[in-house]
């Protein structure tokens, strides 16, 4: 004992000590540690409580109740659903133990512990839990993978709802899993009862999500919807409850991502860039890989793109959160097939196809055909291209997803095309176009004039490159834009306008280097090349020597965390990440952060 504090040698004698002791000899010592803390410690003096008493008792179930979200407040889930399962237990009121159940359920699905969350509701049914219970249940199902079940509980929540507000919550979710599923028919329908639902919405949180589910139904269905998700935005941006939901902070990003303007989601990214730090476990997954997918489609940089899908796939994995875990392999090797990894593309594309047919992941499947047909276009195999493609088209159809952007319109052109059938490609090109006059968006636009001028004749495809452009410049994906610069810097080079064509190929090129796209980075210097411009190759990237595990770690280290706060964000020990950092050292050729922050910036930038 030393200044009136019990010491011990070792960890293995204090446990050897306390496994010892007979329960009262425990009990007396939880008691007597718990008069002596001090009253500022509340949490702690509530933990001695609990274990003092083998009884209800009211007191000690509310002291741990407060410290459950004491522990909610910083985010320490796993600790915060401990002390509301210990209140709920220690509860004499059946209705408020099964509250605090359900609240222990629900931390300890933040925290990424499925299975115990739902043994902890399936212990709270003595006392039905109502619309609550039955949404948690959904939204587990949901991220597990199984997404008809998820949408039956929240069909089920809708109809017990009490108000239309929390109908109009059930419904959104719904929307967003009928998203995943891909059936655009059942989201259409839902879209119906939520908009005969808006006029008597009267919470802020509540409209924002009934305009954004909407409007995603609208989208997948080819009727509209961009403007119902467009009046979402200043609500997504000015309503704090929903940055602060664990379960619904990926709805901040599918505005951008719907949307696919310049103007619509730089608030909304730095919301999440501000709270991701504050979600646990349970919710990282789905903010991690929307976070990536907005990343590898806009101009940001893909490198951490790959490291947000590559630790989006760690911790869905981690946590069983198939939905998560199929979505993110898909966006990945979506990315795979941009930078023009063929194997990447094939090993992540065949993972997500696997758990998306299992599950019923239909968007997923959608994303990975496209991604496999622009692989085999970019590494000039037309022919591969248009069988993926149609393969495709024939998913699409048969889900009945009607939204442009999903429809690999420009790209059939392209092939087409390349295989001298000029008259099909026309036809391809003008009913893409057609259906993104409809939908009205730039991202759809430019690339509907994009195919427009492949397959125009030599005398009217200027007008359609400059229009795509032009379009383009309303958008942020740098990597869409090079595609059209190159798809118009090979048509002035076949015109026998070289000099007009280098312009655009250089922009093509340069954009294609800096963003990775090895493939058509070789394509665009191929065609500069034929124009008789000397082309020098770029050095590579010393990023690409780390793996995704070990970027994420250098962007943590690099922007300001310490190595205790970057493991706590990683859900990884100090010395693991301390073992990264010295493999990212090693990789680079640097010994300090310092040098590590000024390779990120010129490496990652």
């Amino acid at each position: 004992m030393t200044h009136g504090r019990v010491k011990f040698r070792h960890p293995l004698v204090r446990a050897a000590v306390y496994s010892g002791a007979s329960v009262q000899q425990r009990r007396a010592a939880h008691r007597a540690a718990a008069d002596v803390t001090p009253p500022a410690d509340v949490d702690r003096r509530a933990w001695h409580l609990s274990e003092a008493v083998w009884h209800p008792d009211v007191a000690v179930a509310d002291l741990l109740a407060d410290a459950g979200e004491h522990a909610v407040a910083r985010a320490a889930y796993s600790v915060a659903s401990g002390a509301f399962e210990r209140s709920a237990r220690l509860s004499p009121d059946e209705a408020q133990r099964s509250d605090r159940l359900l609240r222990a359920a629900d931390t300890a699905w933040s925290a990424g512990e499925g299975t115990r969350a739902l043994a902890l509701l399936d212990d709270g049914m003595r006392v039905p839990g109502g619309m609550r219970e039955v949404e948690l249940r959904a939204s587990i199902a949901a991220r597990g993978g199984s997404l008809r079940e998820a949408l039956e509980f929240l069909l089920v929540a809708a109809g017990r709802a009490p108000t239309a507000d929390a109908e109009a919550l059930a419904l959104a979710d719904a929307v967003h899993a009928t998203y995943y599923l891909g059936d655009a028919r059942t989201a259409s329908s839902l879209a119906d009862r939520l908009e005969a639902l808006r006029s008597r919405l009267r919470e802020p949180p509540t409209r924002a999500l009934a305009l954004m589910a909407t409007g995603m139904a609208r989208t997948l269905d080819g009727r509209g919807g961009a403007d119902e998700i467009r009046a979402a935005v200043p609500l997504l941006e000015t309503e704090p409850a929903l940055r602060h939901d664990p379960r619904r902070l990926s709805w901040l990003l599918l505005a951008p991502l719907f949307l696919r303007d310049a103007t619509s989601g730089a608030r909304l990214r730095a919301l999440v860039d501000e709270v991701r730090g504050a979600a646990g476990v349970g919710a990282l997954p789905a903010v991690l890989f929307h976070v990536a997918v907005d990343e590898s489609t806009t101009g940001a940089s893909w490198l951490r793109a790959e490291a947000d899908f590559s630790e989006a796939i760690r911790l869905a994995t981690e946590t069983g959160q198939t939905t998560e875990l199929a979505m993110s392999l898909a966006g990945l090797a979506r990315l795979d097939a941009r930078a023009g990894r063929p194997a990447a593309c094939l090993e992540h594309g065949t993972r997500a196809l696997e758990l998306c047919a299992a599950r019923d992941i239909h968007v997923g499947s959608v994303w990975v055909a496209h991604a496999r047909g622009d692989l085999e276009l970019s590494l000039g195999r037309p022919e591969r291209a248009l069988e993926r493609f149609a393969e495709l088209m024939t998913l699409l159809d048969g889900l009945a997803l009607q939204d442009v952007d999903l429809a690999p319109g420009p790209e059939l052109v392209d092939a087409l095309v390349r295989l001298g059938r000029r008259e099909e490609a026309a036809d391809t090109a003008t009913s893409y176009r057609e259906r993104a006059e409809h939908k009205g968006q730039p991202w759809a636009r430019a690339r509907a004039d994009r195919a427009m001028g492949l397959s125009a004749d030599d005398a009217g495809f200027d007008a359609w490159f400059d229009s795509a452009v032009g379009w383009h410049a309303l958008t942020l994906d740098r990597f869409e834009v090079a595609r059209t610069r190159l798809a118009y810097g090979e048509r002035l080079r076949r015109a026998g306008r070289r000099v007009a064509a280098r312009e655009q190929l250089r922009h093509a090129f340069e954009t294609f280097s800096e963003l990775g796209a090895v493939a058509w980075r070789d394509r665009a210097a191929a065609e500069l090349t034929a124009t008789g411009e000397h082309v020098r190759s770029g050095g590579g990237n010393p990023m690409d020597a780390l793996t995704p595990q070990e970027l994420q770690v250098a962007l943590l280290l690099a922007g300001g965390r310490t190595t205790r706060e970057a493991a706590a964000a990683l859900f990884l020990s100090p010395k693991t990440v301390e073992y990264h950092l010295r493999k990212v050292y090693t990789k680079l050729g640097i010994g300090s952060r310092t040098e590590l922050g000024e390779v990120l910036q010129a490496g990652v930038e």
